[in-house]
């Protein structure tokens, strides 16, 4: 049987106003590469841990080893943000390591990479290692006339 665990997140954007709308949608969700019971436990090492990589839909976190006090184990979970648009177009980029999305002394509030619309987003088949990871899928610039909406679908994954 298949225990994985999946969220589906299906976002639709509508243009309700009178003008042509243009945006950059991206999604961003923190990759801790650990339970929610261990959310706190051993930041920093679980940090170093983590073998991130992204595919042609997102950013997948396989930490090498899972520990609480009581014992160290070789891990086998996977933690993923994958996305798509509705019509099943890929991200156009992706940003896996929290530290280079948010900047420096930035935050989950205002990150560096939103803010500075000339930021760049790595392309599928990066891999890194012992950073805190995030799923930070941009999709392509879109323009919605009004009355028309777009589609995304977000999919958080532990396996």
């Amino acid at each position: 049987t298949n225990e994985d665990q999946v969220e589906l997140m299906k976002v639709k954007i509508s243009n309700t106003g009178h003008q042509e709308l243009a945006f950059t949608p991206t999604a961003a969700i923190p990759l801790y590469g650990r339970s929610a019971d261990h959310l706190r436990d051993h930041r920093h090492v679980t940090s170093l841990l983590q073998r991130i990589s992204t595919n042609q839909y997102g950013v997948v976190v396989s930490p090498t080893l899972s520990f609480d006090e009581r014992s160290h184990r070789e891990n086998r979970v996977a933690y993923a943000v994958l996305g798509a648009e509705g019509d099943g177009q890929s991200p156009v980029g992706f940003c896996p390591v929290l530290e280079e999305f948010i900047g420096a002394g930035g935050s989950l509030d205002w990150p560096e990479k939103i803010v500075d619309r000339a930021a760049s987003f790595g392309g599928p088949n990066q891999q890194m290692a012992g950073y805190e990871a995030i799923g930070a899928l941009r999709f392509a610039p879109a323009q919605l006339k009004p009355d028309e909406t777009k589609t995304y679908l977000i999919i958080m994954a532990i396996s």
